[in-house]
């Protein structure tokens, strides 16, 4: 298993993140991670309220160290300027409100949360609160999908989530998707969807 925001990687066969621990600060963030890996969400659980199919979709999900996790929190995705109050050796920072995933997965990122917000803006769960969220990113997001094109290990995984999950990452499989549909048509407006979108 290899850490998205670290670039480490951890060898075995279970099925248990707590079997993945950080060998040492391999990442050299000053903090080993004992526990293990989890599973981040690029599009922040907080903003979908844990519901399902959201939470389980595979094409927004990446396996990191629990510690980078927890650093990113529910973070918008951005470029940190300045003194970065969270590094690590991938490149991956934390500072001026904003989360810099490594170079390595910025377009993996990128078309992670180009998916969701293709599939699911037009949930009930999608509130204020994902209006702001997308909205802030959408420009940095397209800049590294334009730079990080895919490569061989992003397109073998489209492949295997389709056969474990049955549907496929379009800006994966059409590089040039995105930018026909343009950083325009991705912006959000604020929905109306009574209450429950509101409040999330």
């Amino acid at each position: 298993v290899i850490d998205a925001y670290s670039g480490i990687f951890v060898p075995g066969t279970s099925k248990e993140g707590s079997d993945y621990p950080e060998r040492g600060d391999e990442n050299e963030d000053g903090f080993p991670d004992k526990t293990g890996m989890n599973v981040e969400h690029t599009w922040p659980q907080t903003l979908f309220n844990k519901a399902l199919p959201e939470r389980s979709d595979i094409h927004h999900l990446m396996t990191t160290f629990m510690h980078p996790n927890s650093v990113r929190g529910h973070m918008p995705f951005g470029i940190v300027t300045g003194r970065p109050d969270y590094e690590n050796k991938a490149g991956a920072k934390r500072g001026n409100g904003v989360f810099e995933p490594p170079d390595a997965v910025k377009g993996r990122v990128a078309r992670g949360l180009l998916y969701y917000y293709s599939r699911y803006k037009d949930s009930r769960m999608f509130g204020r609160t994902s209006v702001v969220f997308w909205n802030q990113q959408i420009e940095i997001l397209m800049e590294w999908h334009r730079r990080f094109p895919p490569d061989a290990f992003e397109a073998r995984r489209n492949d295997l989530v389709e056969a474990w999950q049955g549907n496929r990452n379009p800006f994966i499989d059409d590089y040039q998707l995105a930018d026909r549909v343009g950083a325009g048509a991705f912006r959000a407006g604020n929905p109306a969807r009574g209450a429950n979108a509101a409040s999330v």
